[in-house]
């Protein structure tokens, strides 16, 4: 990613691409508060447009506030809320595509929204392939 020029907004860029990328994940502890709590939160909140823009300005925010003062060259915000939408953005892309889908509106709509490209992969499946490759 730092290769591909994300580098060029800020310094801390690919690490807010990254994170940005990833966070939006944090739905899953929603399994502490019981199968109620995760049937409710999972895929919402932090799947929609408006949780992934929010992500985004933490996300930025915290890496800026971190990287502001570095010599030579200190982290620069916008560059830092660039990275971090796209990041949240290509999550929000990759798991569209998926058959479970998400709450994209949330919370002015309830609608879940799928595209059905390919199935969600079995973590057992995966970690059984991976462990036969030797990865």
């Amino acid at each position: 990613m730092a290769r591909a020029g994300v580098r060029r907004f800020s310094p801390l860029a690919t690490t807010a691409v990254i994170v940005a990328g990833v966070i939006p994940g944090i739905d899953f502890l929603s399994v502490i508060g019981g199968p109620r709590a995760y049937l409710m939160l999972h895929r919402t909140v932090t799947h929609s447009v408006v949780g992934a823009a929010v992500l985004a300005v933490l996300v930025a925010f915290m890496l800026w506030q971190i990287g502001r003062k570095w010599e030579p060259e200190p982290a620069r915000f916008p560059g830092l809320l660039a990275a971090a939408a796209g990041g949240g953005a290509g999550h929000l892309l990759l798991e569209l595509g998926d058959n479970y889908g998400e709450k994209l509106f949330w919370p002015f709509s309830r609608k879940w929204y799928a595209g059905n490209l390919w199935p969600q992969p079995d973590p057992w499946l995966v970690l059984l392939v991976a462990g036969k490759l030797g990865v």
